[in-house]
């Protein structure tokens, strides 16, 4: 919807097309680059895929409960959510340019690197300091990157 959105404004170059996503947002992002042609290049914070070790190792509130209330046997939330992990899509990025930035502390999204891994060429990933709320302070460096990576891409 916002692409169609997009599509409408004159200021809006739709053959130059990038995108960024924090978080639950990279996941997004990552799922809708896998989907729509439009999108040249990607860059992440904080994302990741293997929802099934995300599940299995976050320290995120929301999933802890679903962990205790199913005494851990999450195995339908995973089933359910299989063509919802990034690393199970990411094949369907080939074309796209991919820039990952994680935290090397970050225990909500540890799975930042099983990301990377799914994902076709051209990629590159930066690890930074930091939590999955600290790395936000890079973002002096963060930015500059992603906008180099968009110039090229």
């Amino acid at each position: 919807m916002l692409f169609r959105s997009l599509e409408t404004r004159s200021d809006v170059d739709m053959d130059n097309l990038h995108m960024i996503g924090t978080s639950m947002g990279a996941i997004i992002t990552c799922l809708t680059a896998s989907v729509d042609p439009r999108p040249k290049a990607v860059a992440t914070i904080v994302g990741g895929a293997d929802l099934e070790k995300l599940f299995a190792e976050s320290n995120i509130g929301v999933i802890q409960a679903l962990r205790t209330l199913t005494n851990g046997h999450y195995e339908l939330i995973n089933m359910l959510m299989y063509m919802m992990d990034p690393q199970h899509v990411a094949f369907l990025t080939k074309g796209k340019a991919f820039q990952l930035h994680n935290g090397l502390q970050d225990i909500s999204v540890p799975t930042g690197y099983e990301l990377f891994l799914a994902l076709p060429e051209p990629k590159e990933q930066y690890w930074y300091e930091g939590t999955h709320l600290t790395t936000f302070l890079h973002v002096g460096t963060i930015f500059p990157r992603m906008f180099e990576w968009f110039e090229k891409y």
